[in-house]
C-alpha cells in the first residue's frame, strides 16, 4: 500500500470524496477527514497543541476580559467578581449566580444577569436602571367644580433619573405626599406637575430622600418638561450589546432597545422586536445588528425598532453564543468598508457577517455536521478558537 504525506495539509474537509482529498502537481495538498489536538499552520504543517494546566481550584464562571480596562470578571457563587493576576478576586456586587454577560459602554462596564443590570465604574458596582417610583399622595380639595392638575415623582441617583410615576390627579394647590424610599442609592426625588387644566410635566421641584411631603401652591412656576414620561426601567436579557446609542438586550425571541443615551430606560411600546425563532447570538455592526436563530442567521437594520427591517442571510444553524466581533484590519476585504465583521460557528463552518449585511462561509462545502448546544469563540493570535459543549 502506498504511503501518503499529511504535508502540506489545507485543514479538515469532511464533505469531499475520497478522491478530492489529495491533489498534486505544482501546487498539492492534503485534507483531513478530521484533526485532533494539533493546529494546522498557514504553511501547511501540523503543530501539536500545548497541553494546559489548572491554574487555580476556585469555581469562576462566565470569566470575561474587558478590552478597554483590561481587568477580568467573573461569577463566583451569586457575585460578580473581579479576578487578580493572582487568581484571588474582589467581591464587586451580588448578581444572583446564573447566566451573566458584559458590555464596555461610555469607560463603563455594563453587566446583565438575572438579578438585571449592573455597572462598574472602576470603584464601585451598582444598578444601573432605577426602580419606577410608587405614585405620590395628593392632598387638597378636589371637586368636579374645581380646576385640576396633574402630579408625579421620579426618583434620581446621581444624575440618572427614573421614569416618571403614575399620574395622581389634584386640585390648584396641593400637597404631595411622597412614597417611601427604600434605594440607599437614591439622592432625591423630582416632583413634576402639570399647569390647571394643562397635559404637560412639567419640574415643580426637587426634595431630598427624608422629605415626606411637598407643597404646590395655585400660582406655583414650573421648570423644564419631563424627559422620561411613559417609560419603564431597561429589562435584562441573556444577551447584551451595544448599537447606535442604544443598549440592546435580548431573551428568547424578544430584543429590546433602550432609549437613545438614556440607557436605563426602555419604551414598552415601541422599544422591542420579535424575531420567529430564539436568539441565540447577537453582535452589532455599523449598518446593522447580526443575529442568531435557532436554524438560521438573520440581519437587521434600521435606525429605531419601528422601522428596522429583517432579512435571512443564511440558512445553516449557527452554534448559540458562539458569535464575536473582529476588526475589519484582520478580515481585509470581507469587511466591505466597515470597521467591524461578527463572525460565527455555524454546522458548515466559520462564518463572517460584514456591515452590509453580507457573508462569506469560509468553509462552506468543505464541512458540515457541526452541531453544539452552546459555544465560546476567542482570538488567539489570527486564528478563531471556539470551545464547544
Amino acid at each position: 500500500m502506498p504511503s501518503q504525506s499529511f504535508m502540506p495539509c489545507r485543514g479538515i474537509d469532511n464533505t469531499s470524496e475520497d478522491a478530492a482529498m489529495v491533489q498534486g502537481g505544482r501546487e498539492p495538498f492534503v485534507y483531513m477527514r478530521d484533526v485532533v489536538n494539533a493546529n494546522v499552520t498557514p504553511a501547511g504543517k501540523l503543530d501539536m497543541i500545548a497541553s494546559g494546566g489548572k491554574v487555580t481550584d476556585s469555581k469562576y464562571r462566565n470569566l470575561w476580559q474587558s478590552p478597554l480596562h483590561k481587568d477580568v470578571f467573573a461569577v463566583f457563587g451569586e457575585d460578580l467578581v473581579k479576578v487578580n493576576p493572582d487568581w484571588t478576586h474582589d467581591h464587586l456586587i451580588n448578581v444572583g449566580g446564573g447566566h451573566v454577560v458584559y458590555e464596555v459602554l461610555n469607560n463603563h462596564v455594563i453587566v446583565a444577569s438575572k438579578n438585571g443590570l449592573f455597572v462598574y465604574d472602576g470603584y464601585t458596582c451598582q444598578p444601573l436602571t432605577i426602580d419606577r417610583p410608587p405614585a405620590p399622595i395628593a392632598m387638597g380639595d378636589t371637586d368636579s367644580t374645581q380646576q385640576t392638575r396633574s402630579i408625579a415623582i421620579s426618583w434620581v441617583r446621581g444624575s440618572t433619573e427614573s421614569s416618571l410615576s403614575d399620574y395622581v390627579t389634584a386640585g390648584a394647590e396641593v400637597d404631595v405626599v411622597l412614597p417611601l424610599v427604600t434605594d440607599p442609592t437614591i439622592s432625591s426625588v423630582n416632583i413634576y406637575a402639570t399647569n390647571v387644566g394643562g397635559t404637560d410635566m412639567q419640574l415643580a421641584g426637587k426634595a431630598s430622600m427624608v422629605d415626606v411631603n411637598f407643597n404646590i401652591t395655585a400660582d406655583h412656576k414650573l421648570g423644564m418638561a419631563a424627559q422620561f414620561a411613559h417609560l419603564s426601567p431597561m429589562p435584562t436579557g441573556k444577551y447584551l450589546c451595544y448599537w447606535r446609542g442604544r443598549l440592546i438586550t435580548a431573551t428568547a425571541n424578544v430584543i429590546r432597545f433602550s432609549e437613545p443615551l438614556a440607557y436605563h430606560l426602555h419604551d414598552e411600546r415601541h422599544g422591542f422586536i420579535q424575531t420567529s425563532q430564539r436568539v441565540t447570538f447577537i453582535q452589532p455592526v455599523e449598518n446593522g445588528l447580526w443575529v442568531g436563530q435557532t436554524d438560521h442567521v438573520i440581519f437587521i437594520q434600521g435606525t429605531s425598532p419601528d422601522d428596522m427591517t429583517i432579512s435571512i442571510k443564511s440558512a445553516q444553524a449557527p452554534v448559540p453564543n458562539s458569535a464575536i466581533q473582529i476588526n475589519s484590519d484582520d478580515i481585509g476585504e470581507a469587511a466591505e468598508g466597515g470597521s467591524l465583521v461578527t463572525a460565527w460557528l455555524a454546522s458548515n463552518g466559520y462564518v463572517a457577517g460584514s456591515s452590509a449585511g453580507q457573508i462569506i462561509e469560509y468553509q462552506a462545502g468543505r464541512i458540515s455536521n457541526i452541531s453544539a448546544q452552546s459555544g465560546t469563540t476567542v482570538r488567539f493570535d489570527r486564528r478563531l478558537v471556539t470551545a464547544v459543549n
